[in-house]
């Protein structure tokens, strides 16, 4: 009986050891699985950041893929915006400085979307675009990230005798100016005529121009069509007493939003990165 005791106290510590060396050996290769699969997780991600040019984290990756708020896309950026045009850019029949159009999207593009506007306001009444091709070097000189393009009006009425075909050969030579000739890529607004009903020929200039050039151009005709947008005459405004052609607050208003809504995808997706 002595002997069959330990016989079995004997197999019973063999069996236990044996246990214990098989729990050893599965442990050892759950870590060894876990530490090659680490490796591999490395190799992959150092070939990815060197081949695909992919980030090493995911954190990182994902902080990259998601879209600045609208917001905060200019923020800490100084945007430069130059608008040359005639009276409407001048700011003729608005009440303050503040309500030309030209401030009013500057005011848009700062509240919604986080840019310092630097602004250069080159409107002049009764103003060509021949005057604008004179002052390219000036333009050019101030490296602008936006230029509002408002001309046509002046430029269609018969006194000046300047035809349709001229007027488009200046307004793409204008163009070139302030883009290819000084390999810059500005973003370009163009506005159609004002308030004239013999500048249709030019309207289907500007839109001809904005279509071949991938250039976006505001319709002003649905805004000074609407006679609410306009004067009245013998108010009085910034620049003294209103007239009944130039657009008031409120048309200045409706201008600088719709060349907002133009600008503003572009602004978004040059500056989401």
């Amino acid at each position: 009986m002595g002997n069959g005791y330990k016989s079995d106290k004997k197999m019973t510590v063999t069996v236990l050891v044996l246990l214990i060396i098989t729990i050893t050996v599965i442990i050892s290769g759950i870590i060894h699985d876990k530490k090659r699969d680490k490796d591999n997780e490395k190799v992959v991600e150092a070939y990815q950041k060197k081949e695909l040019g992919q980030p090493k984290d995911k954190k990182t990756q994902e902080k990259q893929d998601t879209p600045k708020n609208t917001k905060d896309v200019g923020k800490g950026k100084v945007l430069k915006y130059i608008a040359v045009g005639d009276s409407v850019t001048a700011g003729y029949s608005a009440t303050s400085q503040d309500n030309f159009f030209v401030n009013k999207l500057s005011s848009l593009i700062t509240n919604n979307m986080g840019f310092q506007v630097e602004k250069n306001n080159m409107g002049k009444r009764g103003s060509l675009i021949s005057e604008a091709i004179n002052n390219v070097n000036e333009i050019n000189s101030a490296a602008p990230d936006v230029i509002t393009i408002e001309y046509g009006t002046n430029d269609s009425n018969s006194a000046n005798n300047i035809s349709a075909v001229a007027f488009e050969n200046q307004l793409n030579n204008f163009i070139d100016d302030v883009t290819i000739k000084v390999k810059r890529n500005p973003i370009i607004v163009l506005m159609t005529t004002w308030n004239v009903n013999y500048g249709e020929n030019y309207d289907q200039v500007i839109n001809s121009v904005g279509q071949k050039r991938n250039i976006p151009v505001v319709n002003l005709k649905p805004i000074w069509s609407d006679k609410t947008n306009i004067g009245p005459s013998g108010e009085k405004t910034y620049y003294g007493v209103s007239d009944e052609f130039n657009p008031n607050d409120k048309g200045m208003n409706a201008i600088a939003s719709d060349i907002y809504g133009k600008i503003q995808p572009i602004l978004y997706e040059r500056n989401n990165k």
